[in-house]
């Protein structure tokens, strides 16, 4: 199993295999912070701000866990005149996983996210028989890219998720040993057992 980050996408492999876009946000360098250069509270702090509206775009496309709200506004005879619609989202967890962090504090706690990332829920499980890995990675970019709707791409884009927030995982699987149709049955375990969030049931 391979993992790449949009950087090294051309390293992709040109084989058929199994496939999967998750969600990493946390990388370190992406949030202006690398290892070789003098990091201040005040770029860690506002590192985490980033993260955790990250994960909470994240959290809310998972979970759905939203109370939406219907208001209507009669005047003194009971008629309708105005009405309104709101969605409150519950963000009560993450005031709670993310605090005040500090320091070291703050660089090892993003350091865990980073790795951690890739116990999360996946985006979008795939596979790939007749084409390579790498050409079906540049062709959900071209659906994000360009297509209006009914894609992975296209929902990706729509969600409000930034490709190179996107990693890509790989397993190679050579046509020598497995079917189209093993590979097929290995795709379904993949999507029923994962539950990923963009993907068509």
């Amino acid at each position: 199993m391979q993992r790449y980050p949009t950087e090294r996408a051309a390293e992709i492999p040109d084989k058929p295999g199994l496939y999967s876009f998750s969600y990493n946000p946390f990388q370190k360098k992406r949030l202006g912070i690398y290892k070789d250069q003098e990091i201040g509270d005040e770029r860690l702090s506002a590192a985490l701000k980033v993260v955790k509206k990250k994960l909470s775009a994240y959290n809310n496309l998972a979970s759905k866990a939203f109370l939406s709200l219907d208001v209507a506004e009669y005047n003194a005879g009971g008629r309708k005149e105005n009405s309104f619609r709101g969605e409150v989202v519950n963000f009560d967890y993450l005031d709670q996983v993310i605090g005040e962090e500090s320091g070291s504090e703050a660089y090892r706690f993003l350091s865990f996210l980073e790795s951690a990332s890739q116990l999360f829920r996946p985006l979008y499980c795939g596979m790939t028989f007749n084409q390579s890995l790498k050409t079906r990675y540049f062709q959900h970019k071209r659906d994000y890219d360009k297509t209006d709707y009914g894609t992975f791409g296209s929902r990706l884009r729509e969600s409000g998720f930034l490709w190179p927030d996107i990693i890509f995982t790989t397993i190679e699987i050579p046509h020598a040993n497995v079917s189209e149709d093993e590979l097929r049955k290995m795709e379904k375990l993949l999507i029923v057992n994962s539950n990923p969030i963009l993907n068509n049931r």
